[in-house]
């Protein structure tokens, strides 16, 4: 079967090294004329990409996969263009322990993609290891925008998130999420590089709402007075700690490690801060 990417001259498709069943498919591939690697995602019903193309269409920064070109295929078939990177994060985390010092460098790279992104009014939503890349120069960069939205928006998808990167509010129903998700998100990725698994992993919301408690606490109607009138909070009994115990789920980090997961993966999202120091 003749590849439909073939048939945009301008660049060539060369392997499917990502195959979404039923969204989109990812290929290595070059500009023809220059012989530049690219990789070409193709969505594969028509105008998904659309959403994604706006925002990689406004937003240009050192720490978010550059943006290179988009087209139609002749399937009418959205294409996405951008630049290539070595790998992602969860193929280094799977690979190899990183070096404290490297832990930093990527925890800050993506803190600055994100204060850019949501300085320009739009929260990613899909913050986890597999969509950051590293580049040849060991910079890391946020990619894939699939999920991006523009913000404020009224009203969001609870359920859009993966699983074991949302906060607690979205766990509980918060359809009013603002751009904390995404720092949380950071939380969870940095726990991760330092333990090489996931911090909270179940297959549910309740598993994940408890595992939640289990590690940060319940939490305090002072420090966050709207928690009880949260959609879900009708149907759930939380009972845990009073105190947060990330210094035992992450028992490897440096003290300032775990002051910034603390900073990072505040409770009440109305707290969160993006540490930009």
């Amino acid at each position: 079967m003749e590849n439909p990417l073939e048939k945009y001259k301008k660049y060539k498709a060369i392997v499917c090294i990502n195959s979404d069943s039923q969204n989109s498919d990812v290929y290595e591939g070059e500009v023809v004329e220059t012989k530049v690697p690219v990789i070409m995602k193709r969505n594969r019903l028509p105008k998904v990409a659309i959403p994604e193309i706006e925002v990689h269409s406004q937003i240009s920064h050192a720490h978010i996969v550059q943006f290179i070109d988009s087209f139609a295929d002749m399937e009418l078939r959205e294409v996405i263009v951008m630049e290539r990177c070595q790998f992602d994060l969860q193929q280094l985390i799977a690979k190899e322990p990183i070096p404290p010092a490297r832990i930093q460098k990527f925890t800050k790279h993506m803190l600055l993609g994100l204060a850019y992104l949501h300085e320009n009014n739009y929260i990613h939503r899909d913050i986890k290891p597999e969509n950051l890349l590293i580049d040849d120069g060991d910079n890391l960069k946020l990619g894939d925008f699939g999920l991006a939205r523009r913000v404020p928006s009224p009203r969001m998808t609870p359920h859009m998130m993966t699983l074991w990167f949302r906060p607690l509010e979205i766990l509980l129903g918060s359809t009013t999420y603002t751009t904390s998700v995404d720092i949380w998100a950071v939380g969870c990725v940095l726990a991760e590089m330092y333990r090489r698994y996931s911090l909270f992993r179940s297959q549910g919301q309740i598993g994940m709402i408890n595992q939640i408690i289990n590690v940060f606490g319940v939490p305090d109607e002072e420090d966050w007075p709207d928690f009880n009138n949260l959609p879900e909070m009708q149907n759930i009994v939380l009972e845990g700690p009073e105190h947060s115990r990330i210094d035992d789920a992450v028992d490897n980090a440096s003290e300032a490690a775990l002051d910034l997961l603390e900073e990072l993966m505040q409770l009440n999202p109305e707290r969160t801060g993006y540490v930009e120091n």
